[in-house]
C-alpha cells in the first residue's frame, strides 16, 4: 500500500507531497488545484512505463497536435509539453513520481533526451512514413527502479508523441508484468464493452453478489444482471449505455441497465473496476458523478468492502460536500493503528496536501467542519 507520494515537475506541480495515506483516500480542493493530476501521476507510476497510458491521459484532455499534410496517416500526435511543469520542454526536461509503500520505495521518471541510435530498433518503420517521424531529434525516455532497463519513445520534429509510433512499438519494457496496473475511472465511467469484458471474470463467482449489492443501493429490486448479446460495436463508446441487461424481481422481462439512469451505470462501474484491480490501485475522478447524496453512504461501504477483500487502495476526487460527509460512514469508531480512511486537501501553490486522519474525518462530520 502507498503511504506517501511525491510528484516533481508534472503538470501544475513543481513539487508536491501527500503523506499519511490510507486504504481509501478522498482528494478535495478547488477547481484546477491538481486533484486529477495526482490521479494521473499514480496511474503513470503503477503502469510501469506503459506508453499507452501516456496517450490515454493526453487523449482524455484533448492534448493533441493537429494533423499536418494531406494524409492523416501517422499524423496524430500527443502534445507532451502539457505533461511538464510550465508546459514547455527542452532536452533535460523531466517529471518524476516517487512513493513509499509498505514494502519499500518506488519511482518512475520521464525525461526528454537526445535519441540514441539503437532506440530505432524498438520500432518498426515503414518507407512511406513522413521524414519528421522517421528521424526524430529527441525522445521521451522512461526509467524506474523496477522492471526492465530504461527505454525511449522517439518524438517528432514538433516534439509530439506520434500515436502510431506507440502502437507499433516493439520491445518496450513495461515494468513488473506480474503486478496488476491501476484502474482509472473517469467521469464517463466504464464503457459497455469494458463492463462486458470484466463481467466474464465476475459472473457466477462470489464477486457477482458484491456488484449486485452495489446496484441494490440504488434499486433494491435488482435481482441479477447479465450481458446483452450480441454486443453492438458502438458499445465501445464511453457515452453509450448498452451491453448489459438487468432483471428486476417485480418484472418478468429484463430491461437494459442503461435505461435505469447514470447512477446505476456509475455504481456498476465502480464495483467492477474495484474488483478488477485486486492488489492494485483504483483511481476515480469525481467519484460522486451521477449519484444522489442518499446513496453515497452505501457507495462508500461497498467500495471499502471491495478494497479490504481484494487488497485495493482507493484514490478518488470530489467537490461534493455530501460525498465528503458520507465518507465518515466507513470510519472506525476506535482507531488504534494507521488510518484506513483519509481526506487529502490540495491547495493551489502549496507543496503539501493537508491530511485529515480517520478520527479527524469523523469529528469534522459530527461538528460540520468544512474540510474542502
Amino acid at each position: 500500500m502507498i503511504r506517501s507520494l511525491t510528484i516533481e515537475g508534472y503538470r501544475c506541480f513543481e513539487r508536491f507531497e501527500m503523506a499519511d495515506l490510507g486504504r481509501v483516500n478522498l482528494l478535495v480542493g478547488t477547481n484546477n488545484c491538481g486533484k486529477t493530476c495526482v490521479l494521473e501521476a499514480l496511474w503513470l507510476l503503477g503502469a510501469g512505463g506503459d506508453p499507452r497510458v501516456l496517450l490515454d491521459i493526453m487523449r482524455r484532455r484533448g492534448e493533441m497536435l493537429a494533423s499536418r499534410g494531406q494524409s492523416t496517416r501517422n499524423q496524430t500526435e500527443g502534445d507532451i509539453c502539457h505533461l511538464f511543469h510550465g508546459r514547455r520542454i527542452q532536452l533535460g526536461s523531466r517529471f518524476t513520481i516517487h512513493c513509499e509503500t509498505n514494502s519499500g520505495s518506488r519511482f518512475a521518471e520521464w525525461v526528454v533526451k537526445e535519441l540514441e541510435d539503437d532506440a530505432q530498433s524498438l520500432f518498426s518503420q515503414e518507407e512511406d512514413e513522413p521524414a519528421y517521424s522517421r528521424a526524430p531529434p529527441s525522445a521521451l525516455c522512461f526509467d524506474s527502479n523496477e522492471g526492465e532497463a530504461p527505454a525511449q519513445l522517439p518524438l517528432s520534429s514538433r516534439e509530439g508523441l506520434p500515436f502510431d509510433t506507440v502502437r507499433r512499438s516493439r520491445g518496450w519494457p513495461v515494468g513488473d508484468l506480474k503486478r496488476v496496473p491501476p484502474q482509472f475511472l473517469g467521469t464517463e465511467s466504464l464503457s459497455p464493452s469494458e463492463v462486458v469484458a470484466f463481467w466474464s471474470d465476475i459472473a457466477l463467482t462470489p464477486k457477482e453478489e458484491l456488484v449486485l449489492r452495489a446496484l441494490r443501493t440504488i434499486e433494491p429490486d435488482t435481482e441479477k444482471i447479465a450481458p446483452s448479446l450480441p454486443v453492438d460495436p458502438g458499445y465501445g463508446h464511453p457515452h453509450v449505455r448498452g451491453g448489459m441487461k438487468a432483471k428486476m424481481r417485480s418484472n418478468d422481462e429484463p430491461i437494459p441497465l442503461g435505461s435505469m439512469g447514470d447512477g446505476m451505470w456509475r455504481m456498476v462501474s465502480l464495483a467492477i473496476a474495484g474488483i478488477s484491480c485486486r492488489d492494485s490501485v483504483l483511481l476515480v475522478d469525481e467519484i460522486d458523478t451521477g449519484l444522489h447524496y442518499t446513496v453515497m453512504e452505501g457507495m462508500w461501504k461497498m467500495l471499502y468492502e471491495i478494497a479490504r477483500e481484494f487488497n485495493v487502495q482507493v484514490f478518488a476526487t470530489t467537490h461534493s460536500s455530501d460525498c465528503v460527509r458520507s465518507l465518515s460512514s466507513i470510519c472506525r469508531e476506535e482507531v488504534r493503528e494507521e488510518s484506513e480512511v483519509t481526506i487529502q486537501r490540495i491547495e493551489p501553490d502549496h507543496t503539501k496536501a493537508v491530511a485529515y486522519s480517520e478520527r479527524q474525518v469523523t469529528i469534522s462530520e459530527k461538528q460540520q467542519i468544512e474540510v474542502r
